[in-house]
């Protein structure tokens, strides 16, 4: 909790006085409100890309979320001090694990052959966010309070989903195209495929936007029955419409993530009783998700520059590479240049298991970022790795990488142990770890906020709910 203190103080130098005194009175403000800076902060969360794209302040939006995040770390510092209520955060499950993580990325930040900022930069990312377990864990919601914030989130995210489908259909705005352009020359971002724009919404990123609904389509299907009868086909429309905009990203570790974490969520819930042969609606409303979804893909995944819905209409009527030949040897041609991108990111991944020069310990935090690309045939230091697994061990060893699995088998194995306490509560967080773990199979962590965001505070509050016997 300190260093992302700390972090944050580092970071505040960046931005302009006028802006400074602003957020520092709306930082105090939310400081006595923790509930309320929680709603804040997912809001910019779910909205960030938005406003850096109008507002053209890049970096300063990203600080903006460390600067109510610290406040919240703060608050939790606070309270649980003068509230005398140390031990509620000691025993925090996995407390121990986390906390020798974090002094264990500490050790690995002395080598002194990395630049400074790639130090800062690599740190904040493994560690800054974390402290939002403890957030979630000691301000957990009461059920009528988790009830409210849960349509909060399932609204942002329906919102993000017809601004995806304005992008896929009408096209990107002015603004939109310059944003792209900017990270296509500036940050050497991948946010076009075959000459057709990833749909980003209202994220930063394409990979950004996918994952965060790649984290959030498991832990919605069992959310579904704990809503009122008469409202539970609404929801599960809900769910297939965002899954089916999640086929517009082209992230296939994201599509690949929610839909493993789907299955495996609804055999547990088939497990449990809640899915059974007396509501057969819920089996074929919840299996038409992947159907839906590999239907819908086989037909936008042929990239198009036109935006005209006419277009999109004529691919889903034609069935693309299903019923046409063209279509059969355009989707077999897509097929072997996939197999050749995944045969040059596994060389990647060799090259930089071969390049760690202490198996045990790692090369050091930033040592990742302070690689020159031109040795691997990469442009992007950020997709050097594409691989979170590599990334960590080229920076922390063998040693981090089994700390950082050991706090996510850990939170398994705390939820698993519970499922029969609470079914519902336990299958939403182990949906999210299992889609976690496999987008960071293809996915930068420590670039994506959203990620850390959502499952280190939604892992505090099931947490803490399950220890307090609570349930959906």
């Amino acid at each position: 909790m300190f260093s992302a203190l700390s972090i944050s103080l580092l970071a505040l130098f960046n931005i302009y006085l006028a802006v400074l005194g602003l957020l520092i009175c709306l930082g105090l403000y939310a400081f006595y409100n923790p509930s309320r800076l929680i709603y804040a902060l997912f809001f910019v969360m779910f909205i960030n890309g938005y406003l850096r794209m109008q507002t053209g302040l890049v970096n300063h939006i990203a600080v903006l979320m460390d600067l109510m995040a610290g406040c919240l770390y703060a608050r939790v510092l606070f309270d649980a001090i003068f509230q005398k209520k140390i031990n509620v955060v000691l025993k925090a499950p996995l407390f121990g694990a986390l906390f020798c993580f974090s002094l264990y990325c500490i050790f690995r930040v002395f080598p002194a052959d990395i630049a400074l900022f790639a130090k800062i930069a690599a740190f904040r990312g493994y560690l800054y966010y974390v402290p939002m377990y403890l957030v979630g864990y000691f301000y957990y919601f009461s059920p009528k309070e988790f009830k409210r914030f849960t349509y909060f989130c399932a609204s942002m995210l329906l919102i993000l989903g017809l601004y995806a489908c304005r992008q896929q259909f009408l096209g990107y705005t002015a603004r939109e195209l310059s944003w792209i352009n900017w990270q296509i020359t500036e940050r050497n971002f991948t946010a076009i495929t075959n000459n057709e724009i990833r749909v980003f919404s209202m994220q930063n990123s394409s990979l950004d936007f996918a994952c965060l609904l790649a984290l959030f389509i498991p832990m919605a299907i069992p959310w579904i029955f704990s809503t009122p009868r008469k409202r539970q086909r609404l929801c599960l429309l809900g769910i297939i419409f965002i899954a089916i905009v999640s086929a517009f990203t082209f992230i296939r570790a994201a599509f690949v993530a929610w839909s493993l974490s789907a299955l495996l969520v609804c055999m547990l819930l088939w497990w449990s009783g809640y899915i059974n042969h007396k509501n057969l609606w819920k089996i074929l409303g919840i299996g038409s998700l992947v159907c839906v979804v590999l239907f819908f893909s086989f037909n936008v995944l042929s990239f198009n520059n036109n935006k005209n819905l006419n277009v999109i209409l004529a691919r889903i009527q034609s069935v693309g590479s299903l019923t046409s030949l063209p279509g059969i040897i355009q989707q077999s041609t897509r097929a072997r240049a996939e197999l050749v991108s995944m045969q040059s990111r596994v060389n990647i991944w060799r090259t930089l298991i071969a390049d760690v020069q202490n198996g045990l310990i790692g090369n050091g935090v930033g040592a990742l970022r302070n690689i020159n690309p031109i040795n691997i045939g990469q442009h992007n230091p950020r997709a050097l790795a594409e691989n979170m697994y590599v990334y960590i061990y080229y920076e922390l060893g063998v040693v981090g990488l089994l700390f950082f699995l050991s706090i996510f088998s850990g939170y398994l194995r705390f939820y698993f142990q519970h499922i029969r306490q609470s079914p519902l509560l336990c299958i939403m967080p182990i949906g999210l770890i299992v889609s976690l773990l496999i987008v960071l199979l293809a996915g930068d962590y420590l670039a994506t906020a959203p990620i850390r965001v959502t499952s280190w505070f939604f892992f505090g509050v099931f947490c803490r709910k399950i220890t307090e016997g609570d349930r959906l």
